[in-house]
Parts: C-alpha cells; structure tokens; sequence
C-alpha cells in the first residue's frame, strides 16, 4: 500500500489517495449546510414559492436546482444535505470521460489534491459541485455531446455564474486546445443559447417577479466593487494550491502570455459578484485544471508523484477558505458588509484612513 501511495500509479492507490485527501478536507474544513429552508420550499411549491425579497432571490436564478428539489420532493433537511453531499463527487465521475485511463487517474488525484471538495462542503446546498463537474467533462471528453450536455447543464444550475464560465471555457479551449477541442465549441455555444432560452421561458412563464443577481449588480454594482477590495486576499489564496502544481510539475515557468492574461481576466470577472471567492475558484481552476491535460502524455505521471500531490493537498487543507466568502478568517465579513451597506466609492480615501468605524459596534 505505502508504494502505491508514494507513486499513485494504480486505481488502488488512486482510490486510497482520494480517499484520505476527501477525508481531510472535510475534517479540516468541516461541512456546512446552507440555503436549506428555502430550498425546502422550492421541494414543496416548486416555481411557485415565494422568498422574501433579498438575497433569497437569487435561487430563482439556479432554475435546474429547483426543478430538482421539486422533483424529488428533497422537503427532510438530511435528505438535502445528502443529495447535495453526494453532489460533491460529480466533479470525480466527471473525470471518467476523459479519453485514456492516465488522463482519467491523473485528473482524479488532482481534484483530491486541489480545495474542490473543501469548497463545496463548506457551502452544501449551493451545488458548486454541478457547475464543476461539468467544466470538467468539458474539459477532457472528446464527445460532443457531452459538451452540448455539460453547457446546459452548467447554465440550468446557474444561469450567471454557468455563463461566466462556459465563456472563460471556450477562451481556454479556442486559445489552448487542440484541434478537438474547437471542434467542440459549436456544441458548447448550443449548450449556451439552449439554456439560456429555456432559462428565459422559465422566467416568463413560471418564476415569480423576483430580484435576481444580475439586477442587484446593476443596483448596487458600486458597492460589490468596493466591497471586492476587502474580499482580494482572500480571494487569491484559492489560486495558490492549483499554481503549486503547476510549480511543482516543473510547468509554472512555460506558462504562455494568454494563460496568465485568463487568470486576471477570471479575477475580474469575479469581483463584479457577492461570491468573489466562491466564483474567482469556480472560473479560475478550470483555466489552471486544463493546462495540466495539454501536457504530453508522459508528463502525466509525473503529476502523481507523492512529492507533488502531498504538498498541494496540505495547502488546499490550511487555505484560509472557512465559509462562503472566504473572509472569515480575517475577520472581515463585518466589514464588508458594513462597507456594502454604508458607503460607496466616493468615501473609499476616508474610508481607507479610518477602517475602524467600517466594524460593528460591539455589543454592550
């Protein structure tokens, strides 16, 4: 057993690896179900529940969520954090439809490796899982339709956060890919517009009038901007696991122009969210996950050597990520919020000169 940890070359030691890593993450990050009472209504009225009129209305905007409460009547809290548990290996059977069982073992050491699961079980009830997955069958099956599949699905579960990343995909893809790759872009812009005109008809025809997150951005834009500038830092750190791999397996350094062009782009396309490191993950591990499967097929070996996987995952296990956004670990979700709520840019100087009065009073 020791060999096959130290090499990961066969599906037993790949099995054991991921098993010990899940395990950890989730020891370490713990699990936290979110959005459960609301989805509880969603199982019981469907497109027909009602949600106050707050950031609540934003789960109209995950329209293939809610079909899938609904439809399965998900109303018992431990049904709907087990489902939504049982969502966060979707990324690893994913991974299964890459073309030739190197690439398939490889991609799966590597999403032990890297915080995937840490994420989505800090935040059970928002599936990121779903979203990922289905970068990830984009990414490294040659099928067509899959990509045709993968795109609807990953607009039907989010209609924004899916669009951000099929776009920042078909980027990477069309720059990076190889000839099969573009072929697959047609599919993946049908996957697209499908989505987005079923998500469209679902809006007019069976979602109540509701404040989504696109019309929250255009209200309130300047204060998630502003607000972003607190959110950064920790932000960043998500990067860091996926980029000690690259650094690691001795690519960091060839990194072409464009590939580091993409990564600031997934940056600021995040900040014009509330979930900027939620998001900033979601689009930028795709962009660095990719990178590792135009390595020649040689080179995948070397990936899943014990002197690469260990180190990565003792990262992924101690970045600051505790929660939605994050932040908490630096005790700056007071401020933020206080920052979203109280001012805008025009204060940013005397904000920035006096951070004190951005913290909530303590209680007496």
């Amino acid at each position: 057993m020791a060999g096959h940890i130290r090499t990961v070359e066969t599906w037993r030691g790949v099995l054991a690896f991921v098993t010990v890593a899940v395990l950890l993450q989730a020891l370490v990050g713990g699990i936290r179900p979110v959005d459960g009472s609301m989805l509880t209504h969603f199982a019981r009225n469907g497109f027909g529940a009602q949600l106050p009129t707050n950031f609540a209305q934003y789960l109209f905007d995950s329209p293939l969520k809610v079909a899938l409460v609904h439809g399965l009547s998900l109303t018992s809290p431990v049904m709907l954090a087990a489902v939504f548990a049982a969502m966060t290996f979707l990324p690893f059977a994913a991974m299964l439809l890459a073309r030739d069982a190197e690439m398939r073992k490889t991609g799966i050491v590597l999403l032990a490796a890297l915080p995937v699961t840490r994420v989505c079980l800090s935040s059970l009830g928002v599936g990121d899982a779903v979203l990922l997955a289905a970068v990830v069958a984009l990414a490294v099956s040659p099928s067509r339709s899959v990509a045709l599949v993968g795109a609807l699905v990953a607009i039907g579960w989010h209609v924004q956060q899916g669009t951000l990343m099929m776009i920042a995909l078909c980027i990477v893809l069309f720059v990076r890919g190889e000839p099969r790759d573009r072929a697959k872009l047609p599919f993946v812009a049908g996957g697209v517009l499908c989505g987005l005109a079923v998500a469209v008809a679902l809006q007019f025809w069976l979602v109540p009038a509701h404040q989504g997150r696109a019309d929250s951005l255009v209200l309130y834009g300047g204060r998630f901007l502003l607000r972003s500038l607190f959110y950064w830092p920790a932000a960043v750190v998500i990067a860091i696991p996926g980029l000690l791999s690259l650094w690691l397996a001795g690519r960091l350094t060839k990194l072409p122009a464009t590939v580091t062009v993409l990564l600031v782009l997934a940056f600021a396309i995040s900040t014009t969210t509330a979930d900027v490191s939620r998001v900033f993950f979601l689009l930028s591990f795709p962009v660095i996950f990719s990178l590792h499967f135009l390595l020649r097929l040689v080179s995948f070996a070397a990936i899943r050597q014990a002197n690469l996987l260990v180190p990565v995952l003792a990262v992924s296990i101690v970045v600051p990520l505790l929660g939605w956004s994050g932040v908490e670990v630096f005790d700056w979700q007071g401020l933020a919020w206080q920052i979203g709520m109280q001012w805008d840019w025009s204060e940013l100087p005397e904000l920035l000169l006096d951070l004190e009065r951005a913290f909530p009073a303590p209680p007496p």
